[in-house]
């Protein structure tokens, strides 16, 4: 869907380029599931030293190897985020894959002995250089999203429907970026339809 009043900002449901749900790994601590994932993405990986990225503040783009392969043997691109629960004993992490690699990641993560779960969810595509305030009118107020960096995450309620959006920006430095610049709203499928309609009628 395209907004009629400002063609500046597209909105698509992608929920099909993440086959509707989420992988998730659960384990008794940040730092355990971080040595699981190492085991997938390379012991190296500067991510795993981010400390907004393991506080559930920001999402990573990076690419899953099978189990003690890096550099060898990939199996695709991925989106990792932790949760922002401050639960002690209880840490998750959330892996999002294309549908096509979805099987083999779940063989790779099978390995590492821990429960795999598969969270529903929908994703909805904002683009464009009105993405950001739309985001901002659809949450009724300024949460600072003008400044956040590639990848920021933030748990919103828009129009009453609890939703995390994760800032796209890559090379947000670089004028040519803005029109494929956004956001990504991950939301429960229960309320995606009414969620994609607000999202239309508010850009």
């Amino acid at each position: 869907a395209a907004s009629v009043t400002d063609p500046k900002c597209t909105v698509q449901d992608a929920t099909w380029e993440v086959n509707g749900r989420a992988l998730r790994l659960a384990g008794e601590s940040v730092q355990s599931l971080v040595t699981a994932l190492q085991r997938l993405c390379g012991s190296d990986a500067e991510f795993f030293l981010d400390g907004p990225f393991l506080g559930g503040k920001r999402a990573v783009d990076c690419e899953l190897y099978e189990v003690d392969s890096c550099p060898l043997r990939p199996i695709g691109p991925a989106v990792l985020s932790f949760d922002s629960s401050d639960d002690v004993g209880k840490s998750a992490v959330s892996i999002l894959v294309h549908p096509m690699i979805q099987k083999q990641t779940e063989v790779e993560l099978a390995k590492l002995d821990r429960a795999i779960l598969h969270a529903p969810l929908s994703l909805i595509r904002l683009r464009g250089r009105t993405a950001t305030s739309t985001v901002k009118r659809l949450i009724g107020h300024d949460e600072n999203l003008d400044g956040c960096s590639h990848g920021s995450l933030f748990d919103l309620e828009i129009m009453g429907k609890a939703a995390t959006a994760r800032c796209h920006r890559p090379n947000r430095l670089h004028s040519s970026n803005i029109p494929s610049a956004g956001w990504d709203i991950v939301c429960h499928p229960s309320s995606s339809l009414d969620l994609f309609k607000d999202v239309v009628n508010n850009c």
